[in-house]
């Protein structure tokens, strides 16, 4: 698992964790999907913006400061 679409109920519900600082949801989708801090958020073609999950939480920090 290399990109998961934006749109994908996965990326829906660690976004959606991210945003409202549910540690224990985020930390349960991590467990029961291995890899998924590696993963890019995007459409996964080459010339589309993708960001990882870490990349997520710190652009939602950076906005909220």
């Amino acid at each position: 698992m290399n990109h998961i679409d934006a749109r994908n109920p996965l990326a829906v519900a660690v976004l959606k964790a991210i945003q409202t600082g549910d540690v224990p949801k985020l930390a349960q989708l991590r467990a029961d999907n291995l890899g998924l801090s590696k993963v890019r958020l995007g459409e996964g073609a080459p010339c589309e913006t993708s960001r990882t999950l870490p990349h997520v939480a710190t652009d939602l920090a950076w906005t909220l400061s």
